[in-house]
């Protein structure tokens, strides 16, 4: 706006105000993507004892790099939730998707009749 309070004598008063639109982006971020379909176990049956590899590839379709992201495998057999491995994805902005990976011994501990664990 200019002479917004009509101190200058103008041939037209009119004229003095105009708009523009201003859109404003949100900063840059990543967002990670984990797939059913990207997840691996290897051997796809493994029995109680065998050493099975899992994998998980994970896709960064966001408009920034993932900066220090921790991927987390987690056994939910029967209802429960436990940690089995941990790792730390450093970032990398020029690749799309990495895929880590975590060995398992599938080894649990036997189950008396009375839900104590049996040694």
């Amino acid at each position: 706006m200019v002479d917004p309070g009509n101190a200058v004598t103008e041939s037209d008063e009119t004229d003095n105000r105009t708009a523009a639109t201003l859109v404003v982006r949100s900063q840059p971020a990543p967002n990670l993507v984990v797939q059913s379909g990207n997840i691996g176990i290897h051997p796809a049956d493994p029995v109680q004892g065998d050493a099975v590899t899992l994998t998980v590839t994970i896709v960064n379709n966001g408009s920034a790099p993932a900066e220090d992201v921790l991927v987390q495998f987690v056994d939910v057999t029967g209802g429960g939730s436990r940690t089995i491995g941990l790792k730390a994805r450093p970032s990398n902005a020029s690749t799309p998707g990495r895929t880590r990976r975590r060995r398992w011994c599938t080894i649990r501990p036997a189950r008396a009749a009375n839900g104590a664990s049996a040694s």
